[in-house]
């Protein structure tokens, strides 16, 4: 799409520094807000669940195409109770919303660029108000920037996307940091590690 040339003003997912590792096996950071769906997210949400959290920034490359990898876990896994997917984006929730919609305009416009379904699970804003980093320009693409770090700063993200595995003791059991656009085995991987957590006891 021609006006769709997009300036990244965020460090994409292959320049991730691993600091984010440094969670691993231990008790992941609070976490607290609504969703887009009016979902409350605080401790009782992660309780006796498998969570994957995603943060994923809007128009992130890597990020879009985790986005189809975790939309096809999902699928596959919308029966279990004891599972679920939190994407967490540095956005507000109108620009979420945007994004997750089928306007022909906006952040939308991006999602189809990558050839990106809208979000089918829970998305987290970080953000209360825009800052005015991300928004349209003149020539109709995108600066896109992070609005805020309320909750990704204590996960020690600093770049997209970053992937928690937690267990239903709100441990972090797994971190995958960035995303291989080459990797078609990506969601069996994560399945497999998902289905090894959901079998130990509550």
């Amino acid at each position: 799409m021609k006006q769709l040339l997009l300036a990244l003003l965020l460090v994409t997912a292959m320049a991730v520094a691993m600091s984010p590792q440094k969670l691993l096996n231990r008790p992941m950071p609070s976490v607290t807000g609504v969703t887009l769906k009016g979902t409350t997210i605080d401790t009782a949400y992660f309780k006796g669940k498998v969570t994957l959290i995603n943060f994923m920034s809007i128009g992130c490359q890597y990020c879009m195409g985790e986005l189809k990898t975790l939309a096809q876990l999902h699928q596959g896994m919308k029966d279990r109770s004891d599972f679920q997917i939190l994407c967490i984006a540095p956005q507000t929730a109108a620009q979420l919303r945007d994004f997750n919609s089928s306007n022909e305009m906006g952040f939308s416009s991006i999602r189809r660029h990558y050839k990106v379904d809208s979000i089918p699970y829970e998305i987290l804003p970080e953000c209360a108000q825009e800052r005015g980093v991300s928004k349209p320009t003149v020539d109709g693409g995108f600066i896109l920037g992070p609005e805020c770090n309320t909750i990704s700063k204590p996960f020690k993200v600093d770049g997209y996307p970053v992937t928690f595995l937690i267990d239903k003791h709100r441990i972090v059991r797994e971190v995958y940091v960035g995303y291989n656009l080459a990797d078609t085995s990506m969601a069996t991987k994560m399945q497999v590690q998902i289905e090894q957590l959901l079998a130990q006891n509550p």
